[in-house]
């Protein structure tokens, strides 16, 4: 029997949430133990990390969720030609970064990188060969066992990482902690799926499927990986690791809207490529448009909260060594409003991994000479700009291919009229929050204050104005009649 998407979502989504929470913690002590240079540093190698991770996996980790619920009789084959490709590509890495550590070093201002590369290669391989844990379980309908996994292997991470740095106080340490995390986490998927691997006559069948499937995703994310991080290698060429530093802290994003839209796309995934497969175009857009409505409530939401509230958070978080980190913050902010609209689910859907790679290639030749000219006149603060507008260009790309492909206006995929009010809730709520926090000194209470007034009237006035009512989520609704009925048990 097949779960609900919505209870698939939360349940992958708190999973997300739990791990956001204690992988918060791990920034804001790395501040007050490293110098900016240090940390500038840190933030340098996890850069690298993140940048070799997303290209080594090439698409082969979004096929997962592709082609077990297309091919559920051949899935023991899918995971094995994913996990043999994995370790192929990063056995390779950790190879290249052994023997071009010094040339690789070149692209940071700092020489003190290059002794940590050859670990962070080794690093990478581990992460590479368990990532696609939770796609698997995903895959399978167990998103609640995905959102364990994702917790554990999170507390793990926080544990080592906080104790290794708290101890010895160097970036040393503070590597060697994510390489006992990443190797627990590769023993339990390995452990977890020996019963996964199987090679039959038709491996080589679906491979090749896998591979005509990932090529074009991989060349995407390829081109889309390098786009996004762009802004960031040139301030790692042309400046120091301090200024790194404040940028990479401003360049924080709210991480708790990635994880509800990437575990809400990755749930709804299997179930979209049904509809699509299955050419039940109006279910499909009934589903689409409340995704899409529910998502942007809470992005649109937090926008304009965090927009508010940005200064005091990031001196909190960050202590006031970062002020110039927040202009950063909220440009960056803007990212928010694009990612809402899930303008890749539908062509992944649809198999059109071409039209992805033409997008994220078109944009990536236009990041380069803007993220350069809006460094060289505006700094920093350009190089923020310059990742929003490279991020819209992109976003508007795919959503034209989607409109296409399905043969649909725009406005008949995307609720515009309700986004735009939302967005108009926002500002009025936003606005007038700023009057009210200039009769509060303390931060953390004016935070605290300012969050809670701003959910109450951003909820009470979509309601009243008939734009979106949390109740229109099931599982909420669920949730809410629950208690409503234990209150009720109770009071009898």
């Amino acid at each position: 029997m097949k779960k609900s998407l919505s209870s698939q979502s939360l349940w992958y989504f708190s999973g997300r949430l739990v791990a956001l929470l204690l992988g918060f913690v791990i920034p804001i002590i790395l501040v007050r133990v490293f110098s900016k240079e240090e940390y500038g540093l840190y933030a340098q190698l996890l850069l690298l990390y993140a940048f070799i991770l997303r290209i080594l996996q090439f698409g082969f980790k979004q096929s997962i969720l592709y082609f077990i619920p297309k091919y559920k009789n051949l899935e023991k084959e899918i995971i094995t030609n994913t996990i043999f490709i994995f370790c192929i590509l990063g056995t390779g890495n950790i190879i290249l970064f052994y023997y071009f550590s010094e040339s690789i070093g070149i692209l940071f201002s700092s020489t003190r990188i290059v002794d940590l590369i050859p670990l962070c290669g080794v690093y990478i391989f581990f992460m590479l060969i368990s990532s696609p844990f939770e796609s698997i379980l995903i895959a399978k309908s167990k998103a609640e066992i995905a959102s364990y996994i994702v917790i554990i292997t999170a507390i793990l991470r926080c544990l080592c990482l906080i104790t290794f740095v708290i101890l010895f106080n160097t970036i040393y340490s503070a590597i060697i902690a994510l390489l006992i995390y990443s190797f627990v986490r590769l023993i339990i998927f390995i452990l977890s799926n020996k019963n996964n691997l199987k090679i039959s006559s038709s491996s080589i069948w679906i491979l090749r499927k896998q591979i005509s499937y990932s090529l074009p995703l991989g060349g995407s994310s390829l081109v889309g990986v390098t786009m996004k991080r762009i802004d960031r290698f040139i301030i790692s060429i042309f400046f120091s690791p301090e200024i790194y530093a404040i940028y990479n802290v401003g360049k924080f994003k709210i991480p708790i809207i990635d994880m509800l839209i990437n575990s809400i796309g990755e749930v709804s995934l299997p179930r979209v490529v049904d509809l699509i497969k299955s050419k039940k175009n109006d279910e499909f857009l009934v589903l689409w448009s409340k995704l899409i409505l529910s998502v942007s409530f809470f992005s649109i939401g937090i926008f304009f909260l965090f927009q508010t509230i940005s200064f005091d958070l990031i001196i909190l978080l960050f202590t006031d060594q970062y002020l110039d980190s927040i202009i950063i913050f909220r440009i960056i902010l803007f990212i928010i409003l694009i990612q809402m609209l899930y303008y890749g689910i539908i062509l992944r859907s649809l198999g059109k991994t071409k039209a992805i790679f033409i997008s994220n290639f078109t944009s990536f030749l236009l990041s380069i000479p803007i993220t350069y000219f809006g460094i060289k006149y505006w700094g920093i603060s350009g190089a923020a700009i310059a990742s929003v507008i490279i991020f819209s260009i992109n976003a508007l790309m795919q959503i034209i291919y989607s409109c296409f492909y399905l043969n649909r206006r725009l406005d008949e995929i995307y609720p515009l009229i309700k986004l735009l009010q939302l967005c108009f809730i926002g500002v009025l709520t936003s606005t007038s929050l700023i009057l009210i926090q200039n009769y509060i000194q303390l931060e953390i209470v004016r935070i605290f204050f300012s969050s809670i007034i701003f959910i109450f009237v951003y909820v009470f006035v979509s309601d009243k104005l008939g734009v979106f009512s949390i109740m229109e989520i099931k599982i909420v609704k669920d949730k809410f009649d629950l208690i409503n009925k234990r209150i009720r048990m109770l009071w009898e």
